[in-house]
């Protein structure tokens, strides 16, 4: 059988006091090691290659062009102040 440790804590405020105290409770704590581990091993999912994916649009996709970008339609443009 394992002992474990369970600390109980009383807040009154917002959502946010709230999670700014868990937040400073769990700093270089033992959760904290572990979610470090785990978010380095599936962080290796987010790094994308950029030339590579250039490629990929450039094969499947001629037609979406990185440099040239159309200006936005006449309604979207910011109105000029009247003089």
């Amino acid at each position: 059988m394992q002992q474990i440790e369970v600390q109980v804590i009383q807040g009154v405020g917002t959502y946010r006091e709230l999670g700014n105290l868990q937040g400073r409770l769990h700093l270089h704590s033992k959760l904290e090691a572990n979610h470090k581990k785990r978010r380095k091993r599936s962080s290796r999912n987010y790094h994308v290659n950029v030339q590579e994916a250039k490629a990929y649009y450039e094969h499947f996709a001629p037609f979406l062009s990185f440099q040239s970008r159309r200006p936005p339609p006449q309604g979207m443009r910011k109105a000029k102040p009247n003089e």
